[in-house]
């Protein structure tokens, strides 16, 4: 009678055309889809949209504008220059509505020149009238028709700028410059509230497109784009290039590992095949249900590469394991389905769940990651144990190898392993404890600088924040009111928390009923005194100026005191929202990225107003989401594996052995975080759940390879499932190391934690689980 395994082969040689022509419309049909995935690198889009800090942020936001500044840099040629070319790019910037919520870039003079005595101090004021006064008062006419032609309204503009000297910026006729005066800067609000790379990309490419004719009427300057709209749009596109580079050459390192230790090129070939496809049918799926691909998930590729790869390399090891044993092709695939069969359904099914179960998470970088592994693997799975038998059957010729070697070698480090049990027990638990007698601690990384590449836009970003000695992440604090706005700028200045606070209370004078009544004692004054003099011994000009001066005393009084609605438009625009509502922003100090400055920075503008909101908020807040599910989402996996386990291998000996690299794994992972002061970010948390699903398949092989020989002795379970565990490993190694020369701290940094988190689990599992295996032999093999 024909066994399960026996008809499936069979099944499969008989359709395999039908078979492969369904594999390849498929693939061209997820391809299509998979060609137009896009990845968005934002940080923000991984909260969870339910949580009350993300709903606030995009209120504030869709209210405000976006927290996620474009600057623009001028520099060369002479400042009248840079200033004429600031004008026709505020102008630019202004004819996107769509994109562009408020332009920011240079103080209204002509507004401070008219109104400006009622911004001077009252101490100020006092002075400048006693001094008239006393001026006025003199029986000398000349005197005084020479202290009245000399009065420069301008000079009090500069007075009004030096009151508001707290800006780290520096203004040259008004405009925004660094403090060396070099640079001109223009900062723009975008509309968007969220960090969104579709809109962030689109806005880049309209940017620079309308910069090009400026740039070519002012061809002395040099007009630079920075501020995280650029940083996200350029690295996303550094990643694309990286990402697909590195992919591909991790995919020739696999090949040539696979081709070194089974020496044959053609397997090697085929192994990757199934895999590849995967990779194609998983980004397409995504692409239809999610959309696109988020900062932890556009590593997949790399990891399926490590991961998906690993059932063909057992399939293939003990297929060939079987030929030299006189196994015809078709004998050996029904035989590699019977045996193997079962261990590679058990660890495809047991990682799939455990990547299923990371869906639940809060932080969308886990549960997206979760939703694509879990279909990359399944997938992996099924093609593999499709396409893999076809192409072994087809195989022309199919040499046996020498054994002997592989006998000898899987004898000879039994041999070793056993002689050097205790020492290497007892190193292993000295490696797991050392680091809890070393300060043992968990570190996270608040710093969001730190985790961008090297790319231009940052370092062009970096020079500005040390240049201008301020950061250009902000906080916005909302009154209904500008008399709310001014007490809500009192207590921030005596909080101390911000490099500098940009209020719309600086254009809104103090006290103004009284020093409009000086004004107007001052003006009887003058008014008095011109009536007495004689004007016709100055020039026209001077005349000119003499009355000039007596009306802008007028004014000041006629017009009465400045409220919000009097201000320019352009300041109205920058600090008032869509609701009415008046903006505070608050800048953080350079070492705002501190946890302990960040908690400060909250805890301060909320002992002022609830209605707050900000960069340091977000961060803070996806901090705690990484925090939280780091912990829930490894023992969400970890209790699963035990139960999947449990189903399966059923005695507590069994189980116990399968979670050996496992537990063990994980342990020494935790420590070489520990001691290296590797700190959690959104994207390396993902190590932790991906380490539990590579060592979980290892112990499963090395366990059922054991129970099948039905041999107490160890040799022949390092002899059929030993190999393919090392190649596993290494295999899985190369594509997570792979990442590493990504260049991208997010990237690079998950992908060494995975490679070392693999290397850790491979000694495990060709160490400790033997050794233990051999100590439990017996209740193992009880029947």
């Amino acid at each position: 009678m024909e066994t399960i395994s026996q008809k499936y082969t069979y099944f499969l040689e008989r359709h395999k055309r039908i078979l492969l022509l369904a594999i390849a419309i498929i693939t061209v049909v997820f391809a299509a889809f998979a060609l137009t995935t896009t990845i968005d690198m934002g940080m923000y889009n991984l909260l969870p949209e339910r949580d009350p800090i993300v709903q606030s942020f995009k209120e504030t936001s869709r209210n405000f504008g976006g927290f996620d500044s474009l600057i623009i840099t001028v520099s060369g040629g002479s400042n009248t220059i840079q200033q004429h070319s600031a004008e026709k790019i505020a102008e630019m910037l202004g004819n996107l509505p769509s994109m562009i919520r408020a332009v920011d870039y240079r103080l209204p003079v002509e507004f401070f020149t008219k109104r400006g005595l009622l911004y001077l101090e009252e101490k100020d004021l006092d002075t400048f009238i006693n001094a008239a006064t006393q001026t006025l008062s003199s029986e000398s006419e000349q005197t005084v028709l020479s202290f009245l032609a000399q009065l420069n309204t301008g000079n009090l503009m500069q007075m009004k700028l030096s009151s508001i000297s707290d800006n780290p910026l520096v203004f040259q006729n008004g405009y925004y410059y660094t403090p060396d005066s070099s640079t001109l800067l223009i900062i723009a609000r975008p509309t968007n509230p969220n960090h969104d790379m579709v809109f962030f990309k689109n806005l880049i490419q309209q940017v620079n497109k309308d910069l090009q004719p400026i740039q070519t009427q002012f061809p002395d300057l040099t007009i630079t784009v920075s501020g995280m709209p650029k940083m996200m749009e350029e690295q996303q596109s550094y990643l694309n290039d990286r990402i697909l580079l590195v992919t591909i050459l991790a995919l020739i390192g696999i090949i040539l590992l696979f081709t070194f230790m089974f020496h044959r090129l053609s397997s090697a070939l085929l192994a990757a095949i199934p895999v590849i496809i995967a990779i194609i049918w998983t980004i397409g799926i995504n692409e239809i249900v999610i959309g696109q691909l988020n900062l932890v998930t556009s590593i997949f590729s790399a990891i399926l590469l490590g991961l998906g790869i690993d059932f063909s390399i057992h399939f293939i090891s003990h297929f060939f394991l079987l030929i030299d044993k006189g196994y015809s092709k078709s004998q050996a695939v029904t035989r590699v389905i019977e045996k193997v069969g079962r261990g590679l359904t058990s660890g495809a099914l047991t990682t799939t769940i455990a990547f299923f179960l990371l869906m639940s998470s809060d932080f969308k970088g886990l549960s997206e990651l979760g939703f694509i592994a879990g279909i990359g693997i399944m997938i992996s799975f099924l093609l593999t144990m499709v396409l893999l038998p076809i192409f072994l059957l087809q195989l022309n010729a199919v040499k046996k190898s020498s054994n002997n070697g592989g006998v000898e070698f899987s004898s000879h480090a039994s041999t070793v392993l056993l002689k050097m049990k205790i020492p290497i027990l007892l190193g292993f638990i000295a490696i797991l404890i050392l680091p809890f007698f070393i300060d043992f601690e968990l570190q996270f990384n608040y710093n969001a600088f730190s985790l961008l590449p090297a790319i231009p836009s940052v370092e062009r970003q970096e020079k500005l924040i040390a240049d201008t000695g301020m950061s250009f992440d902000f906080s916005i604090v909302a009154a209904e009111s500008i008399s709310e706005a001014r007490k809500q700028y009192e207590a921030l200045s005596d909080l101390s928390i911000a490099s500098y606070i940009d209020s719309p209370t600086a254009y809104i004078p103090t006290l103004q009923t009284e020093k409009i009544k000086k004004i107007k004692d001052l003006l009887i004054v003058v008014e008095s005194k011109l009536d007495n003099l004689t004007l016709e011994q100055f020039s026209n000009d001077q005349q000119s100026q003499i009355l000039d001066y007596y009306q802008y005393l007028k004014q000041t009084v006629d017009n009465g005191p400045i409220g919000f609605e009097d201000l320019p438009a352009v300041i109205q625009d920058k600090y008032q929202g869509s609701d009415g509502s008046i903006a505070t922003f608050v800048y953080g100090n350079l070492n705002m990225w501190e946890k302990e400055q960040m908690e400060v920075v909250i805890q301060g503008l909320k002992s002022i107003t609830n209605n707050t909101s900000g960069t340091p908020f977000m961060w803070y807040t996806i901090v705690d989401y990484i925090r939280e599910d780091l912990i829930s989402s490894s023992l969400l996996v970890l209790i699963a594996m035990i139960v999947i386990v449990s189903i399966d291998f059923k005695r507590p000996s069994r189980i116990a052995l399968v979670l050996i690299p496992v537990v063990t794994g994980f342990g020494l992972l935790l420590g070489f975080i520990s001691l290296m002061g590797i700190k959690f970010n959104a994207a390396n948390i993902a190590a932790f759940p991906i380490i539990l699903g590579i060592a979980i398949d290892d112990g499963i092989h090395m366990i059922r390879s054991f129970i099948e020989e039905k041999s107490t002795s160890i040799t022949p379970m390092l002899q059929k499932s030993g190999k393919a565990v090392l190649t596993t490993s290494l295999t899985t190694m190369i594509g997570f190391g792979s990442l590493y020369f990504v260049g991208d701290p997010l990237v690079s940094g998950l992908g060494v934690l995975l490679f070392f988190g693999s290397l850790f689990s491979l000694i495990a599992s060709l160490t400790l689980l033997p050794i233990m295996t051999h100590l439990l032999r017996n209740q193992v093999l009880k029947a």
